[in-house]
């Protein structure tokens, strides 16, 4: 039980560092077959370890300029949900919410501080080369 449970880690770090890559490649990495790969990886998006599969975007490069961490003084989650310039919201207790967007510039990022009552921002200009990328690929398990 014990050596499967590590194979299952070994795959699931497999698929954290590179999604697209092959069952099969991973079975040889792995030392497991590839039957045994895709049932797992099966297992864990049935089960919700693994909720979608991502791309990491350069978003400089698409014409954003800002990244904005907020919090907000009251929970406005079903406009949130809607807003595409948000990339995470969660509801901090009853009263206070924490966001993640992106901008294309400060007017734009203005206007959502105005539209939330945006109560405190951090805010990051996407041209900034990060120190460690957002990702999950370095997550220990």
């Amino acid at each position: 039980m014990k050596h499967e449970r590590e194979s299952h880690v070994q795959i699931l770090k497999a698929l954290l560092f590179d999604c697209r890559r092959s069952d099969r490649d991973i079975a040889k990495q792995v030392g497991t077959s590839q039957p045994t790969v895709t049932r797992v990886r099966q297992r864990f998006i049935s089960g919700g370890v693994i909720k979608s599969y991502e791309i990491i975007l350069d978003l400089a490069k698409l014409g954003f300029e800002i990244f904005a961490f907020s919090t907000m003084p009251h929970p406005v989650t079903d406009v949130i949900k809607e807003d595409s310039k948000v990339v995470y919201a969660v509801a901090m207790g009853p009263n206070k919410m924490f966001t993640i967007s992106v901008h294309k510039n400060y007017t734009d990022y203005h206007g959502f501080y105005h539209k939330y009552s945006v109560e405190s921002s951090y805010l990051v200009p996407t041209s900034t080369k990060p120190m460690k990328s957002l990702s999950f690929k370095n997550i220990s398990l």
